[in-house]
C-alpha cells in the first residue's frame, strides 16, 4: 500500500510540474525508466537539482519510483565536466512479495567537452546502506553509465548500461532486481 501511495505522489508531482528542465526516457524489450529533473537553485558555485524517476523492469517484476536531490557543480578548468553528489529516496516492490524502501547517497559524473562533437559520457552510483534501508530491504545500489550525442541542442540520445541490486533481509546476498542495456533520450526544457 505504502508503494503505490508513493507512486501516486510521484506521478502527481511530475505531472503538475510544467517547467521541466529535463525528462529522460530510456528502455529495452524487458524494462524501461523515466525521469525528470529540475533545477531548484544555481549560483555561481553549482546547481542543486531535484528529480522523481519511475522504473519498471516486467523480467524481475520490479516497479520503483524515487525521488532526490543532487548538488552539482563543474570545475572551470576542464570544461564539459560536471560533477555532483545527492540522495535518492527509493521505494518500490519486485517478485515475491519483496517490499522496499531505502534512503541511498551517491556520485554522478558527466564529461561532453566540446572537442569531442557532440559525444559525451556520464556515470553514477547510489548506494544505501543497512542503515537507511526498510521493509524487506538490507541495502541497495544503483549504478548506471550512459554514452550519449547531443543530436540537437535540447535532445541527447542516450545508449546506457543500468544495474539495480538489492539485498533482501531473507536471502542474504545481493539480487539484481534490474539490469541492462538502454536506449533512450534525454530532452531539456
Amino acid at each position: 500500500m505504502l508503494v503505490r501511495t508513493f507512486l501516486t505522489l510521484l506521478f502527481c508531482l511530475t505531472t503538475t510540474l510544467v517547467f521541466a528542465d529535463a525528462i529522460d526516457i530510456g528502455f529495452n524489450n524487458e524494462s524501461f525508466h523515466l525521469g525528470y529533473e529540475r533545477p531548484l537553485v544555481q549560483d555561481d558555485f553549482g546547481v542543486v537539482f531535484g528529480n522523481v524517476g519511475f522504473l519498471y523492469n516486467g523480467d524481475e517484476k520490479t516497479t520503483m519510483g524515487r525521488v532526490g536531490a543532487d548538488f552539482v557543480g563543474n570545475p572551470g578548468q576542464y570544461p564539459g565536466t560536471r560533477f555532483g553528489m545527492g540522495t535518492r529516496l527509493y521505494a518500490g516492490s519486485t517478485a515475491k512479495n519483496t517490499d522496499f524502501i531505502n534512503l541511498a547517497i551517491g556520485l554522478r559524473a558527466s564529461y561532453a567537452p566540446p572537442e569531442f562533437g557532440g559525444f559525451g559520457l556520464a556515470a553514477s552510483i547510489y548506494h544505501a546502506p543497512k542503515v537507511f534501508s526498510f521493509r524487506d530491504a538490507d541495502n541497495l545500489t544503483q549504478t548506471e553509465v550512459v554514452l550519449t550525442y547531443a543530436l540537437i541542442p535540447k535532445v541527447r540520445l542516450n545508449l546506457g548500461y543500468y544495474n539495480l541490486r538489492l539485498k533482501e533481509d531473507s536471502r542474504g546476498s545481493n539480487w539484481t532486481i534490474d539490469e541492462g542495456l538502454r536506449i533512450g533520450f534525454t530532452g531539456y526544457f
